[in-house]
C-alpha cells in the first residue's frame, strides 16, 4: 500500500510541476508580447511629438486619442496611456469621465512610472484607482534626442490573464512569493473567487467554459467548486457542473 501511495504522490507531483511550468511559460510569453506594445508606442513619431510639446495642464484631453484608442481596441486593453516626464497623464485610449479626471491625472508616484523613467521599462500589478479592477501595468520610457520625455503604458486586466491560464493559484502559506495551482479542470476558463462572509475558511470558485462542447459552450457555466479549508491545494470539490442540470431549485441550493 505504501508503495502505491508513494507512486501516486510522485505522479501527482510530476503532473502538478508540468502544469505549473506550462502556466508560467504561457504567462511569461503573454507578458513579453504585451511589453512589446508600449515599446512600439515609444517609437511612434506622433506620440513622441505629443510628449515633446505636451498640452497645458488645463487642456489635458478628456476625449480618447485616436491612435491609442485603436491600440486598445485591437489588443483588447482597457488602459493605453501616455504620461509626460512630470508624471502627468496627457493622452488616453479611452474617453475620460470629467468627474474622475483629477484622480487619474497625476501618476508621478506610480512605481511603473518611476521605474520606467529611471531604467527604461517597468511592470507593476495594481488595482485601478477609479475602476478598482486589478491588472498588470507595463510601461516603457519614451526618449527623444537623448532625453526622457515620458512613458507609454498599457494595462492587461487580471481577469483576462486568469481566463488565459484557466488554472486558479494560491500563495503558499510559508512563502507568499510561491504560487501553487489549487484547481485545474478540463475546459475551465475564466474563474472568479469568493469567500463566504459567514466563514472565511469556505472559498468558492465560479468557472466559465473556455471551449465549446460538453455544456453551454464558450463562456457558459463550467462549474462551481467549494473548499472548506481556505482554498488549500486539493480541497476544492465541484458542487455544480455546467454539464448537469439540477432537477429542481432545492437541489440547486443543496449542491452549494
Amino acid at each position: 500500500v505504501q508503495v502505491r501511495v508513494q507512486d501516486y504522490r510522485d505522479r501527482l507531483l510530476a503532473t502538478t510541476s508540468v502544469r505549473a511550468n506550462s502556466a508560467r511559460d504561457t504567462l511569461n510569453l503573454t507578458l513579453r508580447q504585451l511589453a512589446a506594445l508600449p515599446a512600439n508606442m515609444a517609437r511612434q513619431p506622433v506620440l513622441r511629438d505629443l510628449l515633446a510639446a505636451p498640452p497645458a495642464p488645463m487642456a489635458a484631453p478628456q476625449a480618447a486619442h485616436p491612435l491609442l484608442e485603436a491600440l486598445g481596441a485591437d489588443f483588447g486593453l482597457q488602459v493605453v496611456i501616455l504620461i509626460d516626464a512630470t508624471g502627468r497623464l496627457i493622452a488616453s485610449g479611452r474617453a475620460r469621465d470629467p468627474s474622475t479626471a483629477a484622480a487619474t491625472s497625476d501618476l508621478s508616484r506610480r512605481r511603473y512610472f518611476v521605474e520606467a523613467m529611471a531604467s527604461g521599462r517597468a511592470s507593476q500589478f495594481l488595482i485601478g484607482r477609479v475602476t478598482k479592477v486589478p491588472g498588470v501595468y507595463l510601461a516603457h520610457r519614451v526618449d527623444r534626442d537623448g532625453r526622457a520625455i515620458g512613458v507609454a503604458v498599457v494595462k492587461q486586466d487580471a481577469e483576462v490573464l486568469n481566463r488565459l491560464l484557466g488554472d486558479v493559484y494560491r500563495a503558499a502559506d510559508d512563502d507568499v512569493s510561491t504560487f501553487v495551482s489549487v484547481q485545474s479542470l478540463p475546459g475551465q476558463g475564466r474563474s472568479s473567487i469568493a469567500i463566504a462572509p459567514s466563514d472565511e475558511t469556505v472559498v468558492y470558485i465560479l468557472a466559465a467554459q473556455n471551449s465549446a462542447g460538453g455544456g453551454p459552450g464558450v463562456d457558459g457555466l463550467h462549474s462551481v467548486s467549494r473548499s472548506t479549508t481556505s482554498g488549500a491545494p486539493g480541497s476544492f470539490v465541484v458542487r455544480r457542473s455546467g454539464t448537469v442540470a439540477p432537477a429542481n431549485v432545492a437541489e440547486r441550493i443543496n449542491q452549494l
